[in-house]
């Protein structure tokens, strides 16, 4: 028998049972915060009939899992496994923001609340209702406009952490809201107190991937610039073929009016003809 080759045999299958073991005991059932909690909180002001918010100072990092928790995964089972987990999208998340009433708030008016609307967001952010109680229950419902969903969050202002999601390499993020009063019963807006807007932001890892350059065969067409009561027809035949108006706005380029074509009109014919006197 090798002794050297039975060590390193043992040596491979005792780090392999290791590993193994490590991956087990790193299966998450749910989603890290991310850091501590950063609150926005909100203050009814009687006396002057309006909502105010006060923003921390500190700004939320969105983190992969990968980053956050190497060799981490979320169980396979959980709603976020597709949206987060390293081996599928993957997505940077982050779930500090949480909505809080402030304690020196006056009490809003009987039957009233507080309710949060979205008003726009960077391309890519998304955000999610988030719960974790027991593998059973697990909660992860698009909110705030995202995949088509209401951008008003009926808050029973009851402190609450949404989660943030974006893609890996996004970039710093921003999105605005409004907070507003409205009458429980109906639904509607409580006119005779003012809401407010607020801007929450994301710091967030740049992607270092070069931009994909693609190049392209197009038909470029130009004549002078000073044609302008011209259009553009084209033919298929150019002996018995009708001739059709085309229209394809020209742009000027270089002192020429010029309509750039798609490949799919190779083989056709083009003319300038001028436009008919009404």
């Amino acid at each position: 028998m090798n002794l050297n080759t039975f060590i390193v045999t043992s040596t491979l299958i005792a780090a392999s049972t290791a590993v193994n073991i490590q991956a087990q005991e790193t299966q998450l059932g749910a989603v890290p915060m991310q850091g501590g909690m950063v609150m926005p909180a909100f203050r009814y002001m009687a006396e002057h009939g309006h909502l105010m918010v006060t923003l921390p100072s500190a700004v939320p990092h969105l983190t992969p899992l990968e980053e956050s928790n190497p060799d981490a995964h979320f169980n396979p089972a959980s709603p976020w496994y597709k949206d987060l987990d390293p081996d599928q999208e993957g997505k940077a998340f982050n779930r500090q923001y949480g909505f809080v009433m402030d304690g020196t708030s006056d009490l809003l008016p009987l039957g009233t609340a507080i309710w949060i609307q979205i008003l726009s967001a960077d391309h890519g952010l998304e955000a999610y209702t988030y719960r974790s109680i027991s593998e059973d229950e697990q909660i992860w419902t698009p909110m705030f406009g995202t995949k088509e969903s209401s951008k008003i969050f009926e808050w029973d202002m009851r402190m609450f952490h949404p989660a943030f999601v974006a893609p890996q390499g996004s970039g710093p993020l921003t999105a605005e809201f409004e907070a507003f009063v409205v009458d429980t019963g109906t639904g509607e807006r409580f006119q005779d107190i003012d809401g407010v807007t607020f801007t929450l932001q994301w710091t967030a890892e740049q992607s270092d991937e070069m931009p994909e350059l693609s190049i392209a065969r197009m038909i470029v067409l130009t004549w002078p610039g000073n044609f302008a009561n011209h259009h553009l027809e084209s033919t298929s035949d150019l002996g018995y073929g009708e001739w059709h108006m085309m229209h394809a706005t020209p742009v000027m380029m270089d002192g020429k009016s010029t309509v750039i074509l798609d490949p799919s009109h190779q083989g056709m014919y083009f003319r300038l003809a001028p436009h008919m006197e009404q």
